[in-house]
């Protein structure tokens, strides 16, 4: 039987007279059934090129299935400190390099579908001995209850017998040269491309939950003050006065905020808090901040009303500055 450009014509057909006797090819080359029928219908070029456009289709979204799962494994559980964080993530990302789709599926459900929070540290997030510097750990997973679980691996187990069969065993299936092989070949691939798909779309659902949480919690630790955490033992706090880095922190402020030669006291705690959070007055062993201005004995403190705000805010300068508007205004004295 002849066979058409783009048809494997490189590869010698047993049924053809003339053909090679050799028998490791011809054992290589056994066609189906139908293959071997002189009297089946005869399929066009276009039609076993919309087969192989199919699959190929396929195989794409397979990948793209794939890529994702990596991309879970590798983010889903992440530790280190800041100096080794981004070698860690890069072993990581070439330990699930060269895994299969059913290793990578294995991975997924057993590392980031729980059916409780066990809260057993992973492999990856064990600290070693002897650090020199911060450590940090954080993995992320997803909850499901049992018959969930168990229904979703089942799915994905699936998922990977579908691959396998439309990757390895198409041509064992399905007679593309034959009209009905080839019809069917078809409707199954198609049938294939929507399972893979709607896999797909569940898969980015867990993506972006996962990205969701690891959002939330990246917030969290944003809005903790490390300030709080930080208590010198008693003299270990450093000196306050003009020289003090608080002090330069409020001169910054200062040349920033400043209106009329004054600023008020709530915009200035709010920019150091910004550029470094570290400084506060339970640093220098203060309570609030009009201790920490005192403290300096180079600033200038006032209350004065705001427009359109209630009551007495708390302004401070420099010592020695000079405004004409705010001091023809008269603020209070500063109790």
């Amino acid at each position: 039987m002849p066979l058409e450009n783009g048809d494997l014509a490189s590869h010698p057909d047993p049924s053809v007279p003339g053909a090679p006797a050799d028998t490791a090819v011809e054992s290589a080359w056994q066609a189906p059934a139908a293959l071997a029928s002189r009297s089946a219908p005869q399929t066009t070029q276009a039609q076993r090129s919309e087969v192989h456009r199919k699959l190929g289709k396929c195989l794409l979204r397979v990948q793209q299935y794939e890529m994702l799962v990596k991309a879970i494994l590798v983010d889903h559980d992440q530790s280190g400190t800041l100096s080794n964080w981004k070698e860690r993530r890069d072993a990581r990302i070439q330990e699930f390099a060269g895994k299969s789709l059913g290793q990578l599926v294995d991975a997924l459900h057993n590392a980031v579908f729980k059916t409780r929070d066990d809260g057993e540290p992973s492999r990856y997030s064990q600290a070693p001995q002897n650090l020199s510097e911060a450590w940090f750990s954080f993995r992320t997973s997803l909850e499901m209850d049992p018959q969930g679980y168990a229904n979703t691996v089942t799915a994905m187990r699936e998922l990977v017998a579908l691959r396998n069969d439309f990757v390895h065993h198409l041509m064992q299936r399905f007679d593309l040269w034959a009209i009905d092989g080839c019809q069917a070949a078809d409707a199954y691939l198609e049938h294939s491309y929507h399972t893979v798909d709607r896999h797909m779309a569940q898969l980015l659902d867990w993506a972006r939950s996962i990205d969701h949480a690891r959002q939330a919690g990246a917030q969290a630790v944003a809005s903790i003050d490390p300030a709080q955490f930080v208590k010198p033992a008693p003299g270990e706090r450093p000196a306050l006065n003009r020289g003090s880095t608080i002090a330069e922190r409020l001169r910054e402020a200062e040349a920033f905020l400043a209106a009329d030669g004054w600023t008020l006291l709530d915009d200035a705690i709010a920019f150091i808090g910004r550029i470094d959070a570290l400084e506060t007055p339970l640093r220098y062993g203060c309570k609030h901040w009009h201790q920490v201005l005192r403290g300096c004995v180079t600033f200038e403190m006032q209350k004065v009303p705001l427009p359109e705000r209630k009551g007495l805010f708390t302004v401070f300068r420099s010592i020695g500055q000079r405004s004409t508007a705010m001091d023809a205004s008269e603020p209070g004295e500063f109790a």
